[in-house]
């Protein structure tokens, strides 16, 4: 237990390690072996995993009461306002253990994926530095700490998702992604300067930053036009730098939105709005790759929908389902910025069919029992108030998983490939990696079910609504494969049209997120411009330059006038005038 306990207090090794083993894989890797290579790359991943595990089992089973482990590295910023401190709680120590799992598959499958393109070393050195701020955030402790994490995520999976991205409708992969996750940073810094002032602004502003980074509503659609990075990319930066960070910010600040009435409120409609709008865009005919974004919406919804109603654990049992069983539907489709067919994942035959039982597997994973999505999915629909509001979510939860089950078999067709398309070289170790996470989640849903069943799942009752949200989830899978099949013109051409305007209200929230990025920077510029102005037009150029040159100029011209005897004559006039302007008024 000793043994356990160190591995708790030395927290921080959790982004020290990860850290520095990226920095050593940017600086190396291209002169290591493809061996070397992979081998450092996955301890880069493998260690925090590791540790939060060892950490997570001294926690919950030998930690004394009131046990705190945090470390203050205030002798190196000063403290106050630049405090950097760390400490890892069960909370904290969750969310490590659910990024490492998913960056650990993501890993090992980007390690067979991307093993023909350049800068390869690059890529694993970004996973690891991505798991390094994903651990910094979640053992984060002051502001700052938090803040750097937070900004970390957005950093290293701007590069991430658009290391060999082309160009995406005139836009970069990686490049919308860092807009709006800046625009997620700016919030969560101006929501902690305004925090101890006015502490209901900045719950407000915390809680937007968590939408800006979930890309839920009023800032969504961001995160379907994200999706065409590398698989291991798309399964790590939605599945842990956006739903996973954007649920742990809001359980790390519950007790203070717990304080405002309006803040549940405002969460719940965020979420329920997700999810309906998510469902909607679900349906409409558009590649898999948009249709999984939709489906990250759609789940973060829910999570942030159990927030609302005093639930966090529901929260996050949903976003830890969410993060392992779309993380590995993201692997299995994977792909680098080609055309869908011809991806890492292409192919037909054996391969097709190999990627029907991967993907056979995520699905069950997803929303069938016992998986880890299916108990939180009953504890949420448990938890809802009872009377007509809690009535009307339910139902509404329960029928958006049509869209669920038409987007997934959307995906199961293009896991399927078509005969004769021109594949990538695979491996089944890749394979392995979502089918891995897939079987993860079966069982942490059975020891679910065998420890707390009845407190996970929210007893029959809860049960009972998963089950009819899976049936749903049945329901929309066949009527989209009838669509397919049949393939009836009346019902495409309402779908294209239905798919128009859904994309119009897609560009709602992207424009909105977009002006949230530039009007600051309007506003900072325009300032710089009146600063600028004011102070090179009028006090350099007017007073100070200006008025030395006019006096310069006075002096010189007064001079000449002296020197050409004018002044004589200047003079005497002035002199004569004053006298008769004086006479004049005596008399």
């Amino acid at each position: 237990m000793s043994f356990l306990a160190q591995m708790a207090d030395l927290h921080v090794l959790l982004w020290m390690v990860p850290l520095l083993l990226g920095i050593l894989v940017a600086a190396i890797g291209s002169e290591l072996s493809r061996k070397w290579l992979s081998a450092l790359s996955i301890a880069g991943v493998g260690w925090p995993l590791l540790q939060a595990a060892a950490a997570a089992i001294y926690l919950l089973w030998g930690a004394p009461g009131g046990y705190s482990n945090r470390i203050d590295f205030d002798w190196l910023t000063g403290g106050g306002l630049f405090s950097m401190a760390f400490e890892l709680d069960r909370t904290g120590v969750w969310a490590v253990l659910v990024g490492t799992v998913v960056g650990l598959a993501a890993q090992i499958h980007g390690v067979f994926s991307v093993s023909r393109y350049a800068g390869r070393h690059l890529f694993h050195s970004l996973v690891i530095l991505f798991i390094a701020a994903g651990s910094m955030l979640f053992i984060a402790y002051s502001p700052l700490a938090m803040l750097i994490g937070w900004e970390g995520l957005a950093l290293s999976g701007a590069f991430l998702v658009g290391l060999w991205a082309s160009e995406q409708k005139g836009t970069r992969t990686g490049m919308r992604w860092l807009l709006f996750q800046h625009s997620s940073s700016v919030l969560l810094l101006m929501g902690f300067l305004v925090l101890d002032t006015d502490p209901g602004l900045g719950g407000i502003l915390v809680v937007a930053a968590a939408c800006v980074r979930a890309g839920q509503i009023p800032f969504h659609g961001w995160i379907p036009d994200s999706t065409y990075g590398p698989g291991a990319a798309t399964a790590l930066v939605h599945g842990l730098g956006s739903s996973l960070a954007a649920v742990f910010l809001i359980d790390r600040f519950g007790f203070l939105i717990g304080e405002y009435d309006y803040l549940p409120e405002v969460i719940g409609i965020v979420g329920i709005s997700g999810v309906v709008l998510g469902a909607l865009a679900c349906i409409q005919p558009q590649e898999p790759e948009r249709a999984l974004g939709w489906l990250f919406m759609i789940y973060t919804g829910l999570a942030f929908l159990g927030f609302s109603v005093g639930d966090d654990a529901a929260a996050r049992i949903l976003v830890t389902g969410e993060a392992l069983a779309l993380g590995g539907l993201a692997l299995a489709v994977g792909g680098l910025s080609e055309r869908w067919l011809t991806r890492e994942v292409a192919g037909g035959g054996t391969h097709g069919l190999r990627r029907r039982r991967i993907f056979l597997v995520l699905a069950l994973a997803g929303v069938l029992p016992p998986s880890v999505f299916f108990l939180g999915l009953g504890r949420l629909l448990y938890s809802l108030p009872a009377g007509t509001v809690g009535t009307a979510l339910q139902v509404i939860v329960i029928v958006s998983f049509i869209a669920v089950g038409w987007a997934l078999q959307r995906v199961h067709r293009a896991l399927a490939g078509e005969p004769g398309a021109k594949t990538a070289p695979t491996s089944g170790i890749m394979d392995a990696a979502p089918t891995g996470v897939g079987a993860l989640t079966f069982g942490l849903g059975v020891a679910g079910i065998f420890s707390v069943g009845k407190f996970v799942v929210g007893g029959w009752v809860g049960a009972g609504c998963a089950g009819m949200a899976t049936g749903a989830a049945l329901v929309g899978w066949l009527l989209g494969w009838v669509v397919v099949r049949r393939r009836p013109l009346a019902r495409i051409g309402r779908l294209t049209y239905t798919q128009r305007v859904m994309n119009r209200v897609a560009e709602t929230g992207l424009g909105i997120g977009e002006i949230l990025v530039q009007v600051p920077v309007m506003i900072v510029r325009t300032l710089g411009v009146i600063v600028w102005r004011g102070i090179g037009d009028f006090v350099l150029d007017t007073l100070i330059i200006g008025t030395a040159v006019k006096t310069v100029e006075g002096a010189g011209i007064t001079l000449r006038f002296v020197h050409n005897g004018r002044i004589q004559r200047y003079t005497l006039v002035v002199v004569l005038a004053t006298l008769l302007l004086i006479v004049t008024m005596l008399r």
